[in-house]
C-alpha cells in the first residue's frame, strides 16, 4: 500500500513536471493574417482570414483583432465594416494552447467611395425661353443615411447644361432656360465632403416656336418709279445644330401695289424692287405692301400708304 501510494504521487509529479517542461520549453504561436478587398471602400464589408497564424509545436486556440476604429472581433475568419474611410491599423492577436502569444499590426486604406447618381429627371415644357427644372437623384454609399433621405454627405452639383452654360447648387434641384432650340446633352457631377465625384448625363431637345418673320421695307418715289429694299426684314427663329447658331430664313418676299384698296398689280418677288407704275388718271390713295414668309410657312406683312 505504502508504494502504491508514492507510485501515484511519482505519476502525478511526473505528469507536473512533464507539463511544466512542455510550457518551458513551448514557442509562441506565429501571427498573421490578410484581407479582401484589399483597398476597400467605406461601408464595404471586409473578411480578415487568420488561417496563416501557426503554432510550431502546438494549436491556436483563440484570435483577438482590434480593427482600428474602436470595434474589436474574435474568431479565425471574421468580417468588419468601417463606417468612414480613412487609415487604420489593424492588430490581430493570437494565443496557444499554453497561454503564450503574438500579435501584428497591418494597416488598411478604407477608401472613400464616390457619389451614387441614380436617376436625373426633367419636368417641364421643353421650349424655347421656359423654364426647365432638372433634379437629380443621388446619395453617398458611405453615408449613414438611406439613399432615400438624400443624405446631406453630398456637398453639390456642378450642372453642365450643355449651350455653354454652367450651374453649381448645393440643392439636387435646378432651373435652366435655353434660349435656342436643339437636343443638348447634361451633365450633372455630384461631389461628397471628402471630395470623390461621379458624374451622370441625360439629353434634352428643346423645340422652338414658330414666330412669325417680321416685315420690314424703306421705300421711295421718284415720280413714276417706286424704289423698295426689305432689307430690314427679319426671321428671329434661332436653332443650334453642332454648337452653332442658325436663324430661320426668310424664303419669299411678295410685293403689291393697291389704289383705293383696291390690288391692281403684283409687282415683283425679292428682297428689293424697283418699278414703275403709271399712275396717270389714278388720283387718291394708293399702298405698297410686302409680305413676307419664312422657311416654315410662317408669313407677315408691312405696308406704306401714300397720295398721289
Amino acid at each position: 500500500m505504502f508504494f502504491k501510494k508514492w507510485a501515484v504521487v511519482l505519476g502525478l509529479g511526473g505528469i507536473f513536471l512533464l507539463a511544466g517542461c512542455i510550457a518551458l520549453f513551448n514557442q509562441p504561436p506565429r501571427a498573421e493574417f490578410s484581407w479582401t478587398p484589399l483597398q476597400p471602400y467605406a461601408k464595404q464589408e471586409v473578411r480578415f482570414d487568420a488561417s496563416a497564424s501557426y503554432d510550431p509545436d502546438g494549436e491556436i486556440t483563440r484570435y483577438l483583432w482590434n480593427f482600428g476604429d474602436g470595434n474589436t472581433g474574435e474568431g479565425k475568419i471574421v468580417t468588419h465594416t468601417f463606417a468612414d474611410n480613412g487609415t487604420f491599423t489593424v492588430t490581430l492577436t493570437v494565443y496557444d494552447n499554453f497561454g503564450k502569444t503574438d500579435f501584428i499590426s497591418k494597416v488598411v486604406k478604407v477608401l472613400n467611395p464616390p457619389p451614387e447618381i441614380t436617376s436625373i429627371t426633367i419636368s417641364g415644357r421643353p421650349v424655347i425661353g421656359e423654364s426647365i427644372l432638372f433634379v437629380v437623384s443621388a446619395y453617398d454609399p458611405a453615408s449613414h443615411q438611406s439613399p432615400e433621405l438624400q443624405p446631406l454627405r453630398i456637398v453639390s452639383y456642378r450642372w453642365d447644361f450643355g449651350d455653354g452654360t454652367v450651374s453649381v447648387t448645393e440643392a439636387p434641384t435646378v432651373t435652366h432656360i435655353y434660349s435656342c432650340a436643339g437636343r443638348y446633352r447634361v451633365t450633372v457631377t455630384a461631389t461628397d465632403d471628402d471630395g470623390a465625384t461621379s458624374s451622370a448625363s441625360t439629353s434634352v431637345t428643346i423645340y422652338g416656336i414658330n414666330r412669325p418673320p417680321i416685315a420690314c421695307f424703306t421705300w421711295e418715289i421718284t415720280g413714276t418709279v417706286v424704289r423698295a429694299d426689305a432689307w430690314c426684314s427679319v426671321d428671329n427663329d434661332l436653332i443650334c445644330l453642332d454648337g452653332k447658331t442658325y436663324t430661320h430664313r426668310i424664303v419669299s418676299y411678295r410685293w403689291e401695289l393697291y389704289f383705293e384698296n383696291q390690288l391692281v398689280a403684283v409687282v415683283g418677288e425679292g428682297p428689293n424692287r424697283v418699278f414703275s407704275y403709271d399712275m396717270n388718271g389714278f388720283h387718291g390713295n394708293w399702298l405698297l405692301r410686302l409680305t413676307v414668309r419664312d422657311d416654315e410657312g410662317s408669313f407677315s406683312s408691312y405696308q406704306v400708304a401714300f397720295f398721289w
